[in-house]
C-alpha cells in the first residue's frame, strides 16, 4: 500500500522477519535500517528495510511538502493601554501535527486600533482583531481586545495619585495604604512645617509671589465647611518620591495640625 508521509516525517512501518529456522512473520520493531527516506517531495519512492543482513522487499510511498495548516493566536493580556502595541503569541501547526512560534515578519495584523478608547461612559465594547499568514492569507486567527481610556504614563499617575499614607503620631511611621508591587517607594522627607490657604471659589494666591502660603486642595465635604472662610492652616507635609517604570513621582501628604481663623 502507497503510504503517505509530510516532508521530513519519520516512517511509520510494520516490518516482519521470517527465516529457515521456524521463525516465521516475526514483528520487528527495531534494530533494521530503512533504505530510503522523506527528505524529497514526490509520488511513488521506493525503500526497502535490512534487518540482519537480509534486505526486503520495496515498498512505496509518497512525500508531500510540510506546510502550517492552521495558527493560534493569544494575546498577553485583554484590555490595552492607548497607543499601547499588541503583545501577540502566534503559534503554527504544520499538517504533520508539529508546532512552531512563529515570528512577527511571518504574519500581518490588522483591525487592532489602539489610539482609540472601546469605552463610552462606563460601557467597553470590545472589537476583535485578526491575525493572518503572509505566506498565506487564508490561514488566520482572531482574538478580542479592548482599550482603556488611560496610556500607560497616565495610569501611572493615577496609580501614584490615588495613593494615601496615615502616619502614626506616636513614632512618626508611615503606612501606605494602595501601594502595588511595582511602585517603589524611593526617598521619603517628613515634618516640614507649612502656612497654607484653603483654595475655594474666586480666591487665588499667586505662588510666583509669595513663599509664605501654600494653596491646599481639600475634600468636597470639608470645602464646603470653609468655602466662606478666608481660612489659614498650618500644618505639615510628607514628601514622598516613588518610582515606577523607571520614571519617579513626587508627592506631598498634608497633615493638619491647627486651623488659624
Amino acid at each position: 500500500k502507497d503510504h503517505t508521509y509530510v516532508e521530513g516525517q519519520s516512517f511509520v512501518l510494520e516490518v516482519k522477519y521470517s527465516n529457515n529456522n521456524g521463525v516465521k512473520d516475526k514483528v520487528i520493531e527495531s534494530g533494521y535500517t530503512v533504505n530510503g527516506d522523506t527528505k524529497t517531495v514526490g509520488k511513488n519512492q521506493k525503500a526497502t528495510v535490512t534487518y540482519k543482513g537480509v534486505e526486503s522487499n520495496e515498498f512505496t510511498y509518497t512525500v508531500i511538502a510540510k506546510v502550517i495548516s492552521s495558527i493560534k493566536v493569544e494575546s498577553a493580556k485583554y484590555e490595552y493601554f492607548l497607543n499601547e502595541d499588541a503583545q501577540l503569541t502566534v503559534t503554527a501547526t504544520y499538517n504533520d501535527g508539529s508546532t512552531r512560534k512563529l515570528n512577527s515578519n511571518e504574519y500581518k495584523l490588522t483591525g487592532f486600533v489602539n489610539h482609540q478608547t472601546t469605552y463610552k461612559g462606563k460601557k467597553n465594547h470590545p472589537k476583535t482583531a485578526k491575525v493572518h499568514l503572509i505566506s498565506n492569507g487564508s490561514i488566520q486567527d482572531t482574538f478580542e481586545y479592548s482599550i482603556s481610556t488611560f496610556t500607560k504614563e497616565a495610569w501611572d499617575e493615577e496609580r501614584i495619585d490615588r495613593l494615601s499614607i496615615k502616619v502614626n503620631k506616636n513614632d512618626r511611621t508611615i503606612e501606605f495604604k494602595g501601594l502595588e508591587e511595582d511602585i517603589k517607594v524611593k526617598k521619603v522627607e517628613k515634618k516640614y512645617t507649612v502656612l497654607g490657604l484653603i483654595e475655594y471659589d474666586d480666591f487665588v494666591v499667586d505662588l510666583e509671589k509669595t513663599d509664605r502660603f501654600n494653596i491646599f486642595k481639600v475634600s468636597d465635604k470639608a470645602y464646603e465647611k470653609l468655602r466662606s472662610t478666608n481660612t489659614i492652616i498650618a500644618g505639615q507635609y510628607v514628601q514622598i518620591t516613588y518610582e515606577v517604570n523607571g520614571k519617579t513621582y513626587t508627592r506631598k501628604y498634608i497633615e493638619f495640625f491647627k486651623n488659624l481663623f
